[in-house]
């Protein structure tokens, strides 16, 4: 199989964005309920932080090891593999990696899924730390 472009991933990643807002959307709804004085307390600032990434982080990886695909790769036709032969489905802690080092791409610029333009298996940082790669599923 075909190791997914970078367009194609980039697709997939605007159209999980938008299912990440909504999910952060409902997730979040309880943060004005906190009284106005502890809003920008340290503690509960770093709380929520931590609340949206993980809240994040349970799709995404939730995703993965159910299909080895979010919203966003079942539109673009595009799943995610373990690249040990002895396991194809994704497990717990590669997804954890992957994610931590996917918000690390994206916060060099991009640099980490413009990696894909420079290896020759089209692995990003991402793909690279977590021993994944991304194939193209064939048209249904």
């Amino acid at each position: 199989m075909d190791a997914a472009s970078l367009p194609r991933i980039l697709g997939a990643v605007i159209y999980d964005f938008i299912i990440v807002c909504a999910i952060i959307f409902i997730a979040a709804q309880w943060f004005p309920l906190v009284p106005e004085p502890y809003q920008d307390v340290l503690a509960l600032v770093l709380f929520k932080q931590v609340y949206v990434l993980g809240i994040c982080f349970i799709y995404f990886a939730y995703s993965w090891q159910r299909g080895g695909q979010t919203i966003g790769m079942k539109s673009w036709r595009i799943q995610l593999h373990s690249s040990d032969p002895q396991r194809t489905v994704v497990g717990w802690r590669q997804s954890a990696i992957r994610y931590l080092v996917a918000i690390i791409s994206w916060l060099t610029l991009g640099m980490g899924y413009l990696w894909i333009l420079f290896n020759p298996q089209r692995k990003s940082w991402h793909d690279i730390a977590s021993g994944t790669h991304l194939i193209v599923l064939p048209k249904t």
